[in-house]
């Protein structure tokens, strides 16, 4: 494992670390999840569309809605949670 690598285990832990904060509007925390995690909706988004742009309207609404939703614990503030 290269130095700073986290393990899943440990990238887990930090999710739901930042997922509290974010429940709390930590807009930091919610940048790091961001950061982490934008990627997959985003693949997700252009494999379905076909489009580029599209795609990152797409990723992008899909993350200001866990940002919305996060502070009421609702289904999509729970996404960054796993288990």
């Amino acid at each position: 494992m290269a130095p700073g690598q986290l393990t899943s285990a440990h990238d887990a832990a930090g999710d739901d670390a930042l997922t509290r904060s974010v429940a709390a509007r930590d807009a930091e925390a919610f940048r790091q999840l961001a950061e982490r995690h934008a990627a997959r909706p985003h693949r997700v988004a252009w494999r379905m569309l076909g489009d580029e742009m599209e795609a990152q309207d797409v990723a992008q609404e899909a993350m200001l809605r866990l940002w919305r939703d996060a502070a009421t614990g609702g289904r999509a503030g729970r996404a960054f949670r796993h288990g």
